[in-house]
């Protein structure tokens, strides 16, 4: 965005928000396995923050989906274990916003599910709307 003229919406500027609102879990895809953040993740992905993202686990280290990421290299485009790192083009795990603990373990982590849901059942008799 800084390239467009937007001042101060460089990379290393906004990196830090983007990490203050992630709770980043690899999943399979990841370097670490399951649960696991490895030092270059936590470079770019925040830990414990609202909004649960992960890598799909439903296709991530099988052997169809590991033959698509080697495909997709071999053909030039390169690959991307994640996408928020050094390398933003190339084949690799597609990051999702899914609960990955917890009661809703499983389901979309939504914004609203990850800020608003949590502030009503915090404040929800204190909010009021246009008055």
């Amino acid at each position: 965005w800084q390239d467009l003229g937007a001042d101060g919406w460089g990379y290393a500027n906004v990196l830090p928000y983007f990490k203050r609102a992630e709770n980043w879990n690899a999943g399979r895809g990841g370097e670490e396995g399951e649960g696991g953040i490895s030092e270059l993740e936590s470079y770019y992905r925040g830990k414990d923050e609202p909004l649960h993202v992960k890598n799909g686990d439903n296709a991530a280290s099988t052997p169809l989906f590991e033959a698509f990421i080697k495909a997709g290299g071999e053909a030039g485009y390169g690959i991307a274990r994640d996408y928020n790192s050094q390398r933003q083009e190339g084949f690799g795990p597609m990051a999702m916003t899914i609960f990955h603990d917890g009661p809703l373990k499983g389901m979309r982590c939504s914004t609203s599910s990850a800020y608003l849901y949590p502030a009503l059942q915090q404040y929800g008799d204190k909010i009021t709307v246009n008055t």
